[in-house]
C-alpha cells in the first residue's frame, strides 16, 4: 500500500508498504529505516530550526523537532536505534538567480541542519541525493529501504 507524506508531515510503517513524498524543492526528506525490523519513516520537512518560528505546533515542519519526532515514534515502534540509517532528499536551492550578499538559501541550510540533527542521534546517513537547483520526488520501499528519486532534470535516481 502507498502512503502520503505530504509538506511538513511524516508517516512511520512497516514492509510491504510504500512512503511517498512530491514536491521537494528547498525542503529535505528524511527517510529512516531499520532493517532487521523492515520499519520506515519519511519526514518531509520545509525548515532547519524551530527557533525560525513563532508557531511550533507541527513538529514535522523542522528539521530538529520532526527528526526528533519521528526518531522517538520509531523506537517506540520497535526500532532499535542502532540499527537505523538514514537517507536525505532535496535542500535545492530553486531560486538560484537570487544571489544575496551573507545570505546561505534556505535549501543549502536543510541539507547541514538534517545532517546535524541526524549526527545528533547517531544516525548515519547513507545516501544522498541533496542541493543542486531542481525538484525531487520520492518513494521509500520498506521491504528493501530502497528509495527512488525523481526528478524532470535527472530522471530517476536510486538510493
Amino acid at each position: 500500500m502507498k502512503k502520503v507524506v505530504h509538506i511538513a508531515d511524516y508517516k512511520i510503517s512497516h514492509n510491504p508498504n510504500i512512503l511517498l513524498t512530491n514536491g521537494l524543492g528547498s525542503c529535505i526528506a528524511v527517510a529512516l529505516y531499520d532493517k532487521k525490523k523492515k520499519l520506515g519513516g519519511l519526514l518531509h520537512f520545509l525548515l532547519p530550526d524551530s527557533s525560525l518560528s513563532v508557531d511550533v505546533s507541527n513538529p514535522a515542519k523542522f528539521a530538529d523537532m520532526g527528526i526528533d519526532q519521528i526518531v522517538f515514534e520509531m523506537i517506540e515502534l520497535g526500532a532499535d536505534i542502532k540499527h537505523l540509517k538514514a537517507k536525505i532528499v532535496g535542500g535545492a536551492n530553486m531560486f538560484s538567480q537570487i544571489r544575496r550578499k551573507n545570505y546561505t538559501p534556505i535549501g543549502s541550510r536543510n541539507i547541514e541542519a538534517a545532517k546535524v540533527n541526524l549526527d545528533r542521534h547517531g544516525i548515519p546517513i547513507i545516501g544522498e541525493d541533496t542541493g543542486a537547483d531542481y525538484g525531487r520526488s520520492v518513494e521509500f520501499y520498506l521491504d528493501s529501504g530502497l528509495v527512488i528519486v525523481k526528478s524532470f532534470k535527472m530522471g530517476v535516481v536510486e538510493l
